[in-house]
């Protein structure tokens, strides 16, 4: 069981101590001697006693000595007695003299007591960390934002989505900009919106299903002047008949990590941030993050590094490493619409393609609602006992 506890800790992220092993043989006084020592290390911070039936000693013995022990440290102490429910912890509590919830946390299985003891050191350090600011930027128009939000809201009872253009304005008010998508019908059309751009372009669909999708050819980077013609023929072919907009023209991004920001807003918690790296990563394996808005500097750093694939934003493996700060911006401002417009129900931000230097914001979809009724307004938090 000590094995088990170790190897629990490594994968817990804590630093575990070689475990000290009584054997089959030990009495409760040699319990409470190895559980004395240990609280006394300095180099110890928090203690896991394991027990197992073999043990010469009988658990009422042990629990007994580690309830006393426990209850004169300050260090946590944490038990588990395999296989064995309710008496052990019923005579630790007894022993320390406390009549609620008991003295020493107890549980079945090793593994259980170092989830628990990881939880609770994310928590004190989280606790810990000094909170985030939210920054206030001084180019963001909040006066005409919400006049055009109530515009958009008064043709829609129940809602609206805003088509690509009336996204874009309204972002650009909180100092986003989203780059242009042209919609082209023919390949005339296609050449003159390249020619506005600027070569090379990027062809991608209408089609939801394939409009992010460049494994199934619905998108199609780096298109030059040459290859437009015979690119748009082929797409159209592919995706749409002639003479509808099946197709947009946009101008080529230059390279980085493409990522996905979104905000949606929950019933239970107001706008809530997600944010993941485009592709398979979030897709098919679900690697994206959440936090609940309004959230500070800290809190937006954290999102971005918390997915598992976030090291490909910092160079991993020999790649240029993009510019997060830019990135981590983005977020905040995002975060800071969704905060001063509860009408906004969704923002989805896909992709993004963070560069070197800077950042391309190549789609945005918003959707709106009049206001819901709420039981509560702002963060949830637990309420001290009285």
């Amino acid at each position: 069981m000590g094995v088990l506890a170790y190897d629990a800790c490594l994968s817990a992220g804590l630093c575990p101590r070689v475990p000290v092993d009584l054997r089959a043989t030990a009495t409760a006084g040699d319990v409470s001697a190895a559980l004395a020592g240990a609280l006394d290390d300095p180099e110890v911070d928090a203690v896991i006693v394991t027990f197992s039936r073999p043990v010469t000693a009988t658990a009422p013995a042990v629990a007994r000595a580690i309830g006393r022990l426990a209850r004169a440290s300050t260090k946590p102490v944490l038990a588990t007695y395999l296989g064995m429910k309710g008496m052990p912890v019923a005579l630790q509590r007894q022993d320390a003299g406390v009549p609620g919830p008991g003295s020493v946390p107890s549980y079945q299985a090793p593994e259980d007591a170092v989830r628990a003891l990881a939880h609770v050191l994310r928590y004190a350090q989280w606790r810990a960390r000094p909170p985030g600011l939210v920054p206030e930027f001084a180019d963001v128009d909040r006066d005409a934002a919400r006049a055009f939000v109530a515009d958009r809201l008064r043709s829609g009872a129940t809602g609206v989505t805003l088509d690509p253009g009336q996204a874009r304005d309204l972002l650009a008010h909180y100092g986003i900009t989203v780059w242009p998508e042209i919609p082209v019908a023919d390949q005339e059309q296609a050449v003159a919106a390249a020619e506005r751009l600027g070569y090379p372009v990027v062809l991608k669909t209408l089609v939801e299903r394939f409009r992010h999708r460049l494994d199934l050819g619905g998108v199609r980077l780096d298109v030059s002047e040459a290859e437009l013609r015979g690119v748009f023929t082929t797409m159209v072919g592919r995706f749409g008949g002639p003479g509808q907009a099946s197709l947009v023209v946009q101008a080529m991004a230059p390279p980085g990590v493409s990522v996905v920001v979104g905000v949606v807003d929950d019933p239970s918690f107001g706008p809530v941030m997600s944010f993941g790296l485009a592709g398979a990563a979030m897709e098919l394996l679900g690697d994206r993050a959440h936090r609940i808005l309004p959230a500070g500097d800290a809190e937006v750093a954290e999102l971005v590094r918390s997915v598992k694939a976030a090291p490909l934003l910092f160079g991993d493996r020999g790649a240029e490493p993009v510019d997060v700060a830019a990135l981590e911006e983005l977020l905040l401002r995002v975060g800071c619409l969704a905060e001063d417009l509860p009408e906004v129900a969704e923002v989805r931000l896909a992709p993004v393609t963070v560069a070197a230097q800077g950042l391309a914001v190549l789609h945005a979809e918003v959707s709106l609602a009049p206001l819901a009724a709420r039981t509560a307004w702002g963060p949830r938090a637990l309420t001290p006992a009285l």
